[in-house]
């Protein structure tokens, strides 16, 4: 299933996540944990629940709004804490040869916060130093809301 980039529901947080739903669903058919959405153009816009990033050497990416994904609040924090902390980050179309030279890959979500991506495809992702680095500015600052 694609996601249509100038869908604007996409955008939207609802209830009504049914083609949420079906990706869960075919990712639970393929035996994995959850399945990349890719819109029309290939490019990868997010999970059924969750928004993604990627490290590529020093550099963080993420898809861009643009792309069809939902605008989550835990990404927006992210993006914040990774410019506060001098990160090079970038909203970007990636495509999923663009993954493969990814050095590591986490998903963020209200719900779990930050979740380090071990496997896609096969291809094993170690915890890379930035992606700790944000991680641990994460937890500072949500322990500064508390």
């Amino acid at each position: 299933m694609r996601m249509p980039s100038h869908w604007e529901c996409a955008q939207w947080k609802t209830s009504n996540k049914l083609f949420q739903t079906f990706v869960k669903q075919e990712a639970k058919e393929a035996h994995v944990d959850d399945a990349i959405i890719l819109n029309e153009s290939g490019h990868i816009t997010e999970l059924s629940c969750a928004n993604l990033f990627f490290v590529m050497n020093d550099c963080l990416l993420t898809p861009p709004l643009g792309s069809g994904i939902l605008p989550g609040t835990t990404r927006a924090l992210i993006l914040d804490i990774a410019a506060q902390a001098g990160v090079d980050c970038k909203e970007a179309a990636c495509d999923m040869e663009t993954l493969q030279h990814a050095r590591s890959v986490f998903a963020t979500l209200t719900t779990f916060g930050m979740i380090h991506i071990d496997r896609i495809q096969g291809q094993k992702f170690d915890l890379h130093p930035l992606e700790q680095t944000i991680y641990k500015a994460y937890l500072k600052q949500l322990n500064a809301i508390t």
